[in-house]
C-alpha cells in the first residue's frame, strides 16, 4: 500500500517538534509495511505564498506518481488538494487538526466531507453526526515517553531542585488561543491564595523532541489552559510518564482523563478553578496513569493499526456502516473488552556510558552522548564518566570526573613527567570505583577512553563483574597510530603483518619518534599486557568496513558485530528537495580529508561550479591563501558553523562532498547531508561505499583521483531536476531506513539484554 500524506504541518530545522505527531503517525505506519511520501507545504517558514506555489507542484507530482490513497492533513491541505485539480484520481481521507468549528469553519467542513471519502475528526463534537467519520486522536509513542526519576531529571536539565514545576507546552511560539496569560494567572493565584511559594512555570516552546520526555518528567504537573484542541498530544505524553493533567474543557480531554484518580478537567475557563483543582493534583503523594494508555487505546501502535484498516476499507470501497466509529472499537475484538499493549515495555536498565569528553568535540564523542539521550529518553537510567572540562555538558556525575591535561601545551620535560598518567591514571580508577560503588550500573558502554581516562579503568569494570560494550571509532587494535597513515600521510597497513614497533620506525604521529613512541606503548599496554579479551564482551563496529578489518582479530567470531550509528536530527529533520546553487564541503580541514584533492579539483571548474568550505583545521591558512593566490572566484571559505547556521548551509547545498584520503568509518557528514535529502558525492574508501549508491543517493570517485572526482561534479551538475529529486528522496529515504533511532536502540538494548545476566568475559 502507497499512502500520500499532504501536510503543512511538520517538524523542520528551525520548528522542531511543529507537526511531529504527523510525522510520527507516518514512521508508526511504516512500520507495519506501508509506503509513505509526504508533501510538505511549508508556509511556516516560506509565508501563505507556499500554498499558492502548491497547487502546481501537487498537481505536477500527482501526474507522474500514483497513490493507493491521498491523506491530507489539516482542512487547508485538502483545500489545496482540491485546487490542484487531482482530487480524484486516488480515495481521499481528511485529518483535521483540531475542532472543525475552529479549523475552517463548518461550511468549509460540510464541503470537504461531500468530496472526501473518511474524515478523521480527534476530538467528538455532537453537532457532526456525519457519515465517513473516524473518530481517531494521535497516538503517544509510549517507547519514548516512560517515567523517569524526576530529580534526575532536574538535574540534567539544570533545573532548581528545590522548585516545584508546572508544565506549560505549545508546539512552536505562544499563540494565543493557548492562553499563557491563563496559565500565569492560575500559577499566580497557586502562590497567593494556596500558598506555593515554590512553584516556577516550565514553558516549552519549539522545544527539540529528545529533551521532552526529561521536560514532562521533570515536572509536578501539566496545566493546559486552551481555548480550544483536538486531542492534545502533551495530556497522552504527560498520561505515559505519570505526570498529573489539569485541564480545560477542551478537544477530548475529558475523555483522556476519565477513570484516572488525580487528572481533572475543569467545567469552566475560569483561572480560579483551574487553580483549585490544580491545588488537588499538586497535593497528591503519588500519580499513576500509564497503564491507561494502552487501555484507552492512546497508544501510537494500536492508532496505526485503526488508521491500516481505515484505509483498508477505503481501498475496498467498503462504506462504513455507522455514523460514528469510535478508536477503540476498529481494533481486534477481546473477550475483555481492554484493549491489549502491541508494545512491551522492557525492564529498565542502569548503563554507563564512558567517553574522554563530555561535550560534542568530535564525532565519537556525539555518538557517547546521543546514545546517553536515546537511553535516557527510553525510560532507562544513564550514568556518565568523563574527564574534567569547562566545556562540559551538565551532569549529575560531574564530581566523579577526572582531571585532564592538554599534554600538547606542555613542555617536553612537563609532558615527560606527566605521560604516565595518560597511559595509566590511578585518579581514573578510583573515582570509577566510587562511581560504581554508588550508581551499580547493569552495562558500560565505551567509546574514547585512551590518552583520557586510560585502560585503568578496565580492571575496575571487571572487578564489579559489569560487562563491557566498546563502540569502535577508530582501529586502535589494529594499528598503533589508530588511523592506519603514517607520518607521511599515506594509508599503511604493515602493523596487520608485522611488528607494531614500524610505528616508532615510520615516526607515524606527526613524524615525531616521541609520541610516536608513546603510541606504541600504548598499543603495547591496551593490546598486549591488558588484553582485549579479558575485559570487552561485545564490540560494535560502526561500518562494515571496520568490521571487515578486524576479520583476523582473536575476537572476531565471538564478539565483533556491525551497527550503524543513529542520527537523532531524523525525527525533526525535513528533506529538501530543491537542488541548491553549490556543492559543500564540511567537516576538519586537514589533509586526510582530501581537501588539497578538492582545491586542486575545483581549479580545473569553471566559476559557475560554485564550492562553499565550511570548518576549521590546519589547513585553514593555507586554504585562504591557495583561494587568494589563485583567484578562485567559485570557492568562499565560510569559516567554523555550527548548529542551526550548519544546516542551513546544508539544507540549501546541491550535492554534500566527502573526498577523505583515510579509512572513514560511519561519517557523520554522510549522515546529515541524507537527513535534510542531500545527495553526497564521496571517495570510494573506508566505509564510504557502503553508505552511497552510484546514481541513487550521489556518486563515488576514485580516492585521490582529481580527474575522476572533476567527471562526477560535472556529471552532479548536469543532473535534470527529476533526476536530483529522486536522488534527494533516495538519500533521505536511506537515511531514515539505515539511521533511525528506532532500529538503533532495539538492536543496542538487544545486546545489553544479552551481556546483563553474565558475570565476566566469555
Amino acid at each position: 500500500m502507497k499512502i500520500l500524506h499532504v501536510t503543512n504541518n511538520f517538524p523542520t530545522l528551525n520548528y522542531p517538534i511543529f507537526g511531529i505527531f504527523i510525522k510520527e503517525q507516518v514512521e508508526s505506519l511504516r512500520q507495519l509495511g506501508i509506503t509513505n511520501d509526504v508533501f510538505f507545504i511549508n508556509s511556516r517558514e516560506d509565508g501563505k505564498i507556499a500554498y499558492l506555489k502548491a497547487i502546481f507542484r501537487l498537481r505536477r507530482y500527482l501526474k507522474t506518481n500514483t497513490f493507493d490513497i491521498i491523506h491530507c492533513h489539516h482542512c487547508f491541505s485538502a483545500v489545496i488538494l482540491i485546487l490542484s485539480g487531482r482530487c480524484c484520481v486516488s480515495p481521499r481521507i481528511l485529518s483535521y487538526q483540531s475542532d472543525p468549528r475552529n479549523e475552517g469553519g463548518i461550511i468549509l467542513f460540510r464541503i470537504l466531507h461531500r468530496l472526501f471519502n473518511r474524515i478523521i475528526i480527534k476530538n467528538k463534537p455532537k453537532e457532526l453526526n456525519l457519515s465517513k467519520i473516524v473518530h481517531l486522536p494521535n497516538g503517544v509513542n509510549t517507547t519514548v515517553f516512560h517515567p523517569m526519576d524526576r530529580e534526575l531529571c532536574k538535574s540534567k536539565l539544570g533545573l532548581d531542585p528545590s522548585k516545584r514545576y508546572i508544565l506549560f507546552m505549545d508546539s512552536y511560539n505562544r499563540r494565543f488561543c493557548k492562553r499563557i496569560d491563563r496559565f500565569s494567572a492560575t500559577l499566580s493565584i497557586l502562590a497567593e491564595k494556596y500558598n506555593y511559594p515554590n512553584l516556577e512555570p516550565l514553558v516549552l516552546t519549539n522545544t527539540g523532541r529528545s529533551l521532552i520526555p526529561s521536560y514532562i518528567n521533570a515536572s509536578d504537573l501539566h496545566l493546559l489552559t486552551s481555548d480550544f484542541e483536538g486531542s492534545p498530544n502533551s495530556v497522552k505524553e504527560c498520561i505515559a510518564c505519570d505526570v498529573p493533567v489539569v485541564s480545560t474543557p477542551v478537544g477530548n480531554v475529558k475523555e483522556m482523563l476519565n477513570g484516572i484518580e488525580g487528572a481533572y478537567v475543569a467545567e469552566t475557563f475560569t483561572p480560579e478553578e483551574l487553580a483549585a483543582l490544580a491545588d488537588r493534583a499538586l497535593s497528591l503523594s503519588e500519580f499513576h496513569s500509564r497503564n491507561h494508555i494502552m487501555e484507552k487505546g492512546l497508544d501510537i501502535g494500536h492508532v496505526a493499526d485503526q488508521l491500516l484498516q481505515v484505509y483498508n476499507s477505503m481501498i475496498k470501497a467498503d462504506n462504513l456502516t455507522t455514523h460514528d466509529i469510535k478508536y477503540a472499537e476498529a481494533l481486534a475484538e477481546t473477550s475483555s473488552g481492554v484493549i491489549p499493549s502491541r508494545v512491551t515495555t522492557p525492564r529498565p536498565l542502569r548503563v554507563l556510558m564512558v567517553n574522554n569528553c563530555h561535550y560534542r568535540r568530535g564525532g565519537a564523542d556525539v555518538v557517547y552522548l546521543n546514545t546517553g539521550d536515546l537511553m535516557e529518553s527510553h525510560g532507562h537510567s544513564v550514568a556518565y564518566f568523563s574527564t574534567k572540562s569547562k566545556y562540559n555538558y551538565d551532569t549529575a556525575f560531574s564530581d566523579y570526573f577526572v582531571r585532564d591535561v592538554d599534554a600538547l601545551n606542555m613542555s617536553f620535560v612537563e609532558q615527560l613527567a606527566y605521560m604516565p598518567k595518560k597511559l595509566y591514571s590511578m585518579e581514573a580508577a578510583r573515582k570509577l570505583r566510587k562511581l560504581l560503588t554508588t550508581f551499580k550500573p547493569d552495562v558500560a558502554h565505551l567509546h574514547l577512553y585512551k590518552g583520557g581516562l586510560t585502560a585503568s579503568i578496565l580492571p575496575v569494570l571487571r572487578k564489579f563483574g559489569i560487562p563491557a560494550v566498546i563502540t569502535l571509532h577508530d582501529y586502535s587494535l589494529l594499528c598503533p597510530r589508530n588511523t592506519f597513515i603514517d607520518g607521511d600521510g599515506r594509508i599503511c597497513e604493515i602493523c596487520l603483518t608485522k611488528a607494531r614497533i614500524n610505528c616508532v620506525y615510520k615516526r607515524c604521529n606527526r613524524k615525531n619518534i616521541y609520541y610516536s613512541t608513546i603510541n606504541y606503548i600504548e598499543f603495547v599496554l591496551n593490546n598486549d599486557i591488558l588484553k582485549p579479551e579479558d575485559y570487552f564482551h561485545k564490540v560494535i563496529c560502526v561500518s562494515k568496513f571496520n568490521y571487515q578489518k578486524h576479520s583476523s582479530h582473536a575476537l572476531f567470531s565471538e564478539r565483533f558485530l556491525h551497527l550503524y550509528n543513529f542520527y537523532p536530527g531524523l525525527s525533526s529533520s525535513v528533506p529538501d528537495n530543491r537542488r541548491g546553487e553549490y556543492f559543500l564541503f564540511y567537516g576538519r580541514l586537514v589533509a586526510e580529508k582530501g581537501v588539497t584533492t578538492l582545491i586542486e579539483t575545483w581549479k580545473r571548474l569553471p566559476n559557475d561550479f560554485k564550492l562553499k568550505i565550511i570548518g576549521g583545521g590546519i589547513m585553514s591558512d593555507q586554504i585562504i591563501e591557495d583561494i587568494n593566490a589563485n583567484d578562485l572566484k567559485n570557492i568562499e571559505f565560510v569559516g567554523f558553523r555550527k548548529g542551526d547556521e550548519l544546516f542551513s548551509y546544508i539544507r540549501n547545498a546541491s550535492f554534500v562532498l566527502v573526498p577523505s584520503e583515510w579509512y572513514e568509518n560511519n561519517p557523520l557528514t554522510i549522515v546529515e547531508a541524507y537527513s535534510a535529502g542531500k545527495p553526497v558525492i564521496g571517495s570510494d574508501i573506508g566505509g564510504i561505499p557502503e553508505l552511497i549508491s552510484e546514481w541513487e543517493t550521489g556518486f563515488l570517485f576514485r580516492m585521490g583521483d582529481k580527474e575522476e572526482f572533476e567527471s562526477k561534479i560535472r556529471r552532479a551538475a548536469t543532473m535534470s531536476n527529476d533526476q536530483y529529486q529522486n536522488m534527494s528522496r533516495a538519500a533521505y529515504n536511506f537515511a531514515t531506513e539505515i539511521f533511525s533511532e528506532k532500529k538503533h536502540y532495539e538492536d543496542l538494548l538487544k545486546i545489553y539484554n544479552e551481556l546483563i545476566d553474565r558475570e565476566g568475559p566469555q
